[in-house]
């Protein structure tokens, strides 16, 4: 079976994550690795849900009314807008035949795409914009025709709600279709939390690191992790193993408002006391707005306590205690 082009993109990355998430899951137990535990901490869109629904594209990328192989696609970037961005429906076509150069059959559709601002409530706050775009055939990539129409706007940084619509009609004027999508747009902004459990910590209890997106922004996460320890002014390998079992967690995504819990490793019993601090990286946007190339690595500190020493004083007949690393 062809895939089209979005197609074959959606396969590999599922490929992707499936051959990282069986290395993980093969590599340590669940406890140790963390199962992750998500939850939202900031609600972006949630008032979304409650607007009156409107039709989504189909998930097989068919319209039931298009001939074989043309493939119709939905905007991408979901119900939050982080600044300006592009949204727009896209007709494409990927004959069965690689080299074929032979167009659809006559199509005559007419695309209308309408984007109207609107309140909470789903109520319009300002007039609705509108643009069209006959089809008349598709052609095959490199066949010298329109492999792929678009049909969209430009949407603008400026804070705001909308309703995007499409309608399909053929050339008599029959409605064949119609979808739709709300969104939100908010300025970017970063605000990446990590934080652990608890600031101080005893041998054999629990360390667990979350890590929370309070900004607009999206983050890749899930490289190993590991701890460091404090040696006079500098920070240095952990004198003991807080990982037992090397793993590696797939590259997983944090978007905004969202929380994440997927580290945990119980404090080894012959950890020595003093300063030390979590460390793992991620992938995300920087303070001006623009991508990172690399992993940046984001730290969260912690004390381990001294172990008490009971012994009993027999020459005062009374328990006392002392402290020992």
């Amino acid at each position: 079976m062809l895939l089209s082009g979005m197609g074959k993109e959606w396969l590999r990355r599922c490929l992707i994550a499936l051959a990282l998430s069986t290395l993980w899951a093969s590599a340590a137990s669940a406890e140790a690795s963390g199962s992750c535990r998500t939850t939202v901490v900031r609600d972006y869109t949630g008032f979304l849900s409650s607007l009156p629904a409107l039709p989504s594209p189909p998930v097989d990328e068919r319209l039931p009314f298009a001939p074989e192989r043309v493939f119709f696609h939905g905007p991408a970037g979901g119900q939050l807008q982080a600044g300006a961005g592009i949204r727009s429906y896209s007709l494409s076509y990927s004959p069965f035949e690689l080299a074929s150069t032979e167009p659809t059959p006559a199509l005559d559709w007419r695309l209308t795409a309408i984007l109207t601002p609107i309140d909470q409530l789903g109520q319009a706050a300002a007039p609705p914009q509108t643009t069209e775009q006959h089809v008349d055939k598709l052609w095959p990539t490199g066949a010298g025709g329109a492999n792929v129409i678009r049909v969209g706007f430009a949407i603008p940084e400026e804070p705001a709600i909308y309703r995007l619509e499409l309608e399909i009609e053929n050339g008599s004027g029959e409605q064949l279709a119609t979808f739709g999508e709300y969104f939100r747009v908010l300025p970017p902004s970063v605000d990446l939390r990590l934080s652990l459990n608890r600031k101080t910590f005893k041998r054999g209890q629990l360390l667990r690191a979350t890590l929370s997106n309070y900004g607009v922004a999206w983050y890749g996460y899930g490289y190993p992790w590991s701890v460091q320890y404090k040696r006079g002014d500098s920070w240095t390998s952990s004198p003991v193993d807080f990982t037992p079992g090397a793993f590696l967690m797939p590259l997983l995504g944090l978007g905004p408002g969202e929380s994440t819990s997927c580290w945990a490793a119980e404090v080894p019993r012959d950890a020595p006391p003093g300063r030390y601090r979590f460390v793992t990286g991620v992938f995300g946007p920087r303070s001006d707005g623009r991508q990172l190339r690399k992993q940046k690595l984001i730290y969260e500190g912690f004390t381990i306590l001294p172990r008490k020493v009971f012994a009993t004083n027999t020459a005062v007949g009374r328990r006392t205690s002392r402290r020992a690393a």
